[in-house]
């Protein structure tokens, strides 16, 4: 019985001296970096010289965009280019089709002697990105 009770107080005993030296300690916490996969650039212009944006309508639908905070809604018809000069950096770009349910995606690509980013809407199975930032850095990314 004696035996018994100090078994179990000298077991108490290491159970609390242990738990004490495994007790949490307490770190600085690191800062995430900022990279993620997604956001990668599609491309860069040339922030320093004026930026120019073409819209290619590949699509058979009427599109609209927007230069969001500095032109209101423009629309392109099907088979129709329009473009944007002296664009301003940091610039976010919404495009979409006038339709509901209709898809279209994008094809960017960088013209970096003409400083312009062409934009190729084409026909789409389902809906994709619908719009776009030029960082002011010149970064081109989707959303």
């Amino acid at each position: 019985m004696i035996r018994n009770i100090c078994s179990n107080a000298l077991l108490t005993i290491g159970l609390l001296v242990s738990a004490s030296v495994a007790a949490p300690v307490w770190t600085t916490a690191q800062t995430a970096s900022p990279f993620r996969a997604d956001w990668q650039p599609l491309g860069h212009v040339n922030p320093k010289k004026p930026v120019r944006v073409q819209f290619v309508n590949e699509s058979s639908q009427v599109v609209e965009y927007t230069l969001v905070g500095h032109t209101k809604g423009r629309k392109i018809a099907a088979g129709k280019t329009d473009e944007v000069s002296n664009v301003p950096l940091p610039v976010y770009l919404a495009i979409n089709p006038v339709r509901d349910r209709v898809y279209v995606r994008y094809d960017i690509a960088v013209d970096a002697k003409e400083n312009r980013v062409k934009i190729r809407i084409q026909p789409a199975t389902t809906q994709g990105d619908r719009a776009f930032e030029i960082d002011k850095k010149g970064a081109i990314f989707a959303y």
